[in-house]
Formats: structure tokens, sequence, C-alpha cells
């Protein structure tokens, strides 16, 4: 990807995907696509009237409007999972599982309290100093960059 002006992605001798690099990882054409790319979240989904429903969180879908009803696939790269210290205790949104260290980054493993459903987050060391956080910690994760594929 590094060294590349043009990839193509291929599943099963068959051509996923074409661009760019920076097309391509950012505006993955498939499920198959984001999952190849690099480490991903992912959770089962309901669309409805152009938004992803999971346990009554509604996530828009950015340029998606026309996606039918039906179930999808959301994903969320562990970069893109924000983590902000909540104002109260019935703010959070997850709990902190789990924390390696990786050089500049922290990997965290989040449990998603109304999904239920373990998440992979990436955070500067910087930051996670700021907010002064450990496992077992309450916390408020956001969702940037959700991809949402029909299923």
């Amino acid at each position: 990807m590094e060294l590349a002006d043009r990839v193509v992605i291929m599943n099963e001798g068959r051509i996923e995907q074409a661009g760019s690099p920076q097309e391509v990882y950012d505006h993955p054409g498939s499920p198959f696509v984001h999952q190849f790319l690099g480490n991903t979240n992912r959770s089962v989904c309901k669309i409805v009237s152009g938004k992803a429903e999971i346990d009554g969180l509604v996530i828009p879908i950015a340029g998606k409007g026309r996606m039918k009803h039906g179930p999808g696939i959301l994903f969320v790269r562990p970069h893109d999972v924000e983590i902000v210290l909540p104002v109260g205790s019935s703010e959070r949104n997850a709990i902190i599982q789990d924390v390696s260290f990786a050089g500049p980054l922290l990997n965290l493993e989040l449990l998603h309290i109304r999904w239920a459903q373990t998440l992979n987050a990436q955070i500067h060391r910087e930051r996670w100093a700021q907010l002064g956080l450990q496992a077992g910690d309450g916390v408020v994760i956001r969702l940037r960059n959700v991809k949402v594929f029909g299923g």
C-alpha cells in the first residue's frame, strides 16, 4: 500500500475493488475489502431509513441513504473508536476490559454495555495519560468513519 499508486484487492480469483490505496482503504466496497485491509470491529446491525441500528443505538450511514431496509454489517477500525470520559455513571457505554502497550499506542479491549460485545480501540499513550484511565473503568465511546454494508 505504501509503494503503490493503484491497488487491486482480489478474492478467490475475482477483483473485489481497485483504486488508489487511500481510496480503497477509506471507501472499501465490500466487507471482504474492509476486513482484508486491517484490524476492524464488526457488528451485526439493522438498516432502517438510511441508519444502522444496534440495540437502540442509531448511527447515521454517511452517503448511503438509499440502502435497503434489512440486516446489515457495521465496521469500524480500532483507531476510529474515540474514548471520552463520562460526565456521569449513566453516560458510560463501555467498560475497559484490557489494556496492552504497543509502543506509542495502547490497544484497548472494551465491552460495549448495550451491545454486550467486545470492541477493540487504539489510543495514543499521551491521550491515555490525560484521561487517567485503567482497566475496569467505564468510558464513553464514539464511533467515527463507520462503514455499513447490507447483509
